[in-house]
């Protein structure tokens, strides 16, 4: 990460540093038993290299702490800016209460749209994997005829993957904060959202990128673009 120009050029991050961070990175995939390279990119923006790199990849992971959307833009956080321009589902990796594993209490935020269903299959196929739970939190407001059609089709995804019916959250309250302090309460290990992959002016009213820089928990962004999103769910289930 490279700042400024002439004299005043300087790295943010440094190249040691950045090579500790692969050496951890590393040690940390071997001590998973996961098979793993790294490889290090020298750019202004790092923000923008790892969104376009990811575009060939299957889900972009990245560190995240908590703080408003505007706040993160403004800061320049990798994490806000993935969920904002990543074509990829994002992975907001944070951590899961203590003693509890990723996949342990999954939480599904239903907005009565058609990505609720992408997110409700892969949200449910990681709660079985991990042995986990699967609850699905709704903001309760006037409902439309789609938006509960688009709900019972989420449910019913998630019923015949899990075999049982999830637990059913309604949540009072301004959507994203709501949800946010409603998945605080109920102690998520993981929040799973479906995108419109809104872009410019109206990517400001997102949901889920409000949720993933606000929530304490970690947070998957699904991606309303079909071939990734089939691929993530395929490996998660498989």
């Amino acid at each position: 990460d490279a700042r400024g120009v002439g004299s005043n050029r300087m790295a943010g991050t440094g190249q040691a540093r950045a090579e500790r961070a692969l050496a951890d990175a590393r040690q940390a995939a071997r001590d998973a038993g996961v098979a793993a390279s790294t490889e290090l990119c020298h750019h202004a923006d790092p923000r923008r290299v790892l969104v376009e790199t990811a575009r060939s990849s299957d889900l972009l992971v990245l560190g995240g702490h908590v703080h408003s959307r505007g706040e993160g833009l403004f800061l320049g956080s990798a994490a806000v800016y993935a969920l904002h321009a990543a074509t990829v589902p994002v992975l907001v990796a944070r951590p899961v209460p203590a003693g509890r594993r990723l996949a342990e209490r999954v939480m599904v935020a239903a907005a009565g749209v058609e990505g609720d269903r992408r997110a409700a299959q892969v949200a449910a196929a990681l709660a079985v994997r991990g042995g986990g739970s699967l609850t699905f939190l709704h903001v309760d407001r006037p409902h439309g005829p789609d938006v509960h059609r688009h709900l019972a089709e989420a449910a019913a995804d998630a019923i015949a993957i899990t075999g049982t019916e999830p637990v059913d959250v309604s949540v009072k309250g301004h959507g994203p904060d709501a949800l946010v302090v409603v998945a605080d309460e109920l102690e998520a290990t993981l929040l799973v959202l479906g995108s419109r992959s809104l872009s410019g002016l109206r990517a400001l009213a997102s949901v889920s990128e409000r949720v993933g820089a606000r929530a304490r928990c970690p947070v998957l962004v699904m991606r309303d673009q079909a071939s990734a999103d089939a691929r993530f769910a395929s490996r998660s289930s498989g």
